[in-house]
């Protein structure tokens, strides 16, 4: 799962960096030059996507879809009649299973665009018990079909693109239109969208307080003396002792 582990490649760098200042040296030069002459005015991490809901970044874009129909219409779950997921088959190949665990939750087509019509969005207690059990979910979520398309396989992987087909009751067919993933680099979330979520991870676990504090600290990471600063308190003494 290296692809999907930014916390491992952020760890990595930082423990390269580490090894750097101490005076470890490689072997090897093998480094792409292009990256090294644009360094100190180029940030990578400035191209980076942020997901606004808790699952794979291919489900990203039939979930905004889905909720895009529902709030532009005001529907509610019982007034639909058949949902249709478009998508390239990537997307498609997405379990449709009932979830047994997180994992199987996050990667997952029809689990996320359930349980994001019912919730309104999928932060982490949607994709953990009793949520992933939960009945309703599950029977919304095996009613969704997936369909591969091939204009959005013709785009794929550069373009990662969905739309989405919901059949009311009282016979209407709405469409989403064209969509991609939300909060891509150039559609990048706004400063309080982002804070909002990282206070909707963080807070319930360390709590309002120390949330704000380590919100400021990152926020002002340049000004920082020490990099641990950043971490909750309680680990970041675990990692000094």
């Amino acid at each position: 799962m290296a692809k999907d582990g930014v916390g491992w490649g952020a760890h990595t760098a930082m423990m390269s960096i580490l090894l750097a200042q101490a005076g470890f040296t490689s072997p090897l030069l093998d480094f792409d030059a292009a990256l090294a002459e644009e360094l100190g005015s180029r940030w990578r991490m400035a191209d980076l996507y942020f997901k606004p809901y808790c699952c794979c970044r291919w489900a990203q874009a039939s979930i905004a879809g889905a909720l895009k129909i529902v709030r532009e219409n005001h529907l509610a779950v019982s007034d639909i009649r058949r949902l249709v997921i478009h998508t390239f088959s990537k997307a498609a190949s997405l379990s449709r299973e009932h979830p047994t665990h997180t994992d199987a939750a996050q990667y997952n087509i029809t689990y996320p665009i359930a349980v994001a019509l019912l919730d309104g969005q999928i932060s982490g207690a949607q994709v953990l018990p009793p949520r992933i059990f939960d009945k309703d979910v599950l029977e919304l979520a095996d009613m969704i079909e997936v369909m591969v398309e091939d204009r959005f396989e013709e785009r794929f992987p550069a373009r990662t693109f969905s739309e989405v087909c919901i059949t009311t009751t009282d016979g209407r067919e709405l469409r989403s239109g064209e969509l991609e993933p939300q909060w891509e680099p150039a559609d990048s979330p706004s400063d309080e969208e982002l804070l909002d979520k990282f206070t909707r991870l963080t807070a319930p676990v360390f709590g309002e307080q120390e949330c704000a504090r380590m919100r400021e600290a990152i926020w002002h990471a340049e000004d920082l003396d020490n990099a641990l600063d950043i971490w909750p308190r309680t680990l970041a003494r675990h990692i000094e002792e």
